[in-house]
């Protein structure tokens, strides 16, 4: 099954260690955070557990809709943290390297 085109946000490689790796890493958990927690158990459970909509739906008792529309509101919430906090140029750098 194919879903459509999303902004993926996942866990750096253990082995990528560099500054810069950790400044991304470190933003994206700050931003993670600062979520509603329906939104932020949402986006885990996709995102870093790799559950479908419909597993996420079953397991937090949402409708698969719900479900959707929390994780799109977290990944906006998620680029607009790190973006107000970045410049356009280290923004791409980022989001190129997760």
């Amino acid at each position: 099954r194919v879903r459509k085109k999303e902004l993926e946000l996942n866990p750096l490689p253990e082995e990528e260690t560099d500054e810069g790796a950790m400044t991304r890493l470190s933003l994206i958990e700050q931003a993670i955070e600062q979520l509603p927690p329906q939104q932020q158990k949402v986006w885990i459970l996709s995102r870093r557990e790799g559950k479908t909509y419909n597993d996420v739906a079953l397991e937090m008792n949402l409708s698969r809709e719900t479900v959707k529309k929390y994780l799109q509101n977290a990944n906006v919430s998620i680029v607009n943290f790190v973006s107000s906090r970045v410049s356009q140029f280290a923004l791409a750098f980022i989001f190129t390297k997760l």
